[in-house]
């Protein structure tokens, strides 16, 4: 075991390396924005489009609908509007827009923005807000400011975090709004979770875990009022877009889904079961969308009885399934990209506060590992993404298979701390 003063040491270089580290990795996108090579450019002579110009597409379509009607699924529209977003630099194929009508109208704002200002405007309110409900949430009980600084540096620092800036991803809406929804859930604030849970419907793949920890959690209340709220929803974006649109999402969503014809889906790269199943088989089959749709429901509903099982004044039984709950969302969703692994840094601080807590029944070898595999996610991240043509050769899914490792491994903690606790004590 480190000294104090050493420890003291590591900590200083640590925040030191994660503070600069992420300085140059965000000036880095600065510099690419100045040449116009930010949104849209050609690698190796192939056009290569940045997600954000989809997301900034659907703001400008839903602003379209308030003064003229506008088919915002419609193919040609979208590929029309996409051109003029991303000129001199012509996709090779058609960029499916499949975003769902509450992102639609959430991303209207910035239509009000050049295509560069909206994609500041963007990642400047989401890291905002992110840092803010990191200090207000679970970095909150700190003692002191430097952990605070520290833990606020290491979320930037990571390459998920500069990967979902960079594409301007509505990942970067997710982080704050699961990282809340824990808060809220473990505080048993109703009203605010299923709120927050709301604005989840942007991205759907996550619902199903939302909805069933929200249950376990709250009861029948927990799914009523969320009912509700998506009826409100329902209402607000028929308004702003039109029913025509608004029913016209499902379809979208499903071909999108299906097709390998347009760009934008990439199951090939995607950091979760289906897209280590694309991977083995060597396509993304109908049977490979049945087991990732399968697993996802199966996964929500266990998740539901387990979290029914939670002893809800147990912080650290709460912080263990709450982080392997993160990791396994990531997995089984049928639809992650690494980008969205924005999220496992929640999993990664809900853990390093039960591995610094010594009023535990986990052993301290496994608090070693713990705090190994957290504090080194943001050097991990830069490495499977340094390394990605490796694991394009070997066939592997980096992300996917650390979060599937680190999730089975606070699951054991899990259930073993709770057997303990559980069982009588004998002298």
């Amino acid at each position: 075991m480190l000294s104090q003063r050493n420890r003291e040491r590591f900590w200083v270089l640590y925040f030191g390396f994660a503070f600069f580290w992420a300085l140059q990795a965000f000036a880095l996108l600065g510099q690419w924005m100045q040449v116009h090579e930010l949104h849209a450019l050609k690698i190796n002579g192939r056009p290569y489009i940045s997600d954000f110009v989809s997301f900034y597409g659907s703001g400008v379509l839903a602003r379209q609908c308030l003064t003229r009607p506008t088919k915002i699924y419609d193919g040609p529209t979208q590929i029309d509007l996409e051109t003029k977003l991303t000129a001199p630099v012509v996709p090779e194929a058609p960029f499916s827009n499949p975003n769902t009508p509450v992102t639609f109208v959430t991303l209207l704002p910035l239509s009000f923005f050049s295509l560069d200002g909206a994609w500041i405007a963007w990642g400047l309110t989401m890291m905002t807000a992110s840092i803010a409900i990191l200090f207000a949430t679970f970095v909150r009980p700190f003692q002191h400011w430097f952990p605070k600084l520290t833990a606020v540096t290491a979320f930037a620092a990571s390459y998920a975090t500069w990967f979902s800036v960079r594409l301007g991803s509505t990942s970067c809406l997710l982080f704050p709004m699961i990282l809340s929804f824990w808060y809220f859930l473990r505080e048993g604030n109703l009203i605010a979770a299923v709120a927050v849970a709301g604005v989840g419907t942007m991205k759907l793949q996550y619902a199903p875990y939302l909805l069933a920890i929200g249950s376990a959690r709250f009861g029948w209340k927990f799914p009523a009022l969320f009912a509700g709220l998506c009826v409100i929803l329902f209402g607000i974006c028929t308004l702003v877009l039109g029913l025509d649109n608004v029913m016209s999402f499902p379809q979208a969503f499903l071909t999108n889904e299906a097709t390998s014809q347009i760009v934008g889906v990439q199951p090939e790269k995607m950091q979760n079961l289906r897209g280590m199943l694309v991977l083995i088989t060597g396509s993304d089959s109908k049977p490979v969308h049945i087991i990732s749709a399968g697993v996802c429901l199966l996964a929500a509903g266990s998740l539901f009885f387990i979290w029914r099982k939670l002893d809800w004044k147990d912080p650290v039984r709460f912080n263990l399934l709450a982080s392997a709950t993160t990791l396994l969302m990531l997995v089984s969703s049928p639809h992650t990209h690494t980008q969205d692994y924005i999220l496992a840094y929640i999993a990664c601080l809900l853990l390093f506060i039960v591995a610094d807590r010594n009023d535990t029944t986990i052993a301290a070898r496994d608090r070693l590992i713990l705090k190994i595999a957290t504090i080194s996610f943001i050097y991990i991240s830069w490495l499977m993404f340094f390394l990605s043509f490796i694991f394009e050769l070997i066939k592997v899914q980096p992300f996917a298979l650390w979060a599937a490792a680190l999730a089975a491994f606070v699951l054991s903690l899990y259930f073993k701390d709770a057997k303990q606790t559980s069982d009588p004590k004998t002298e």
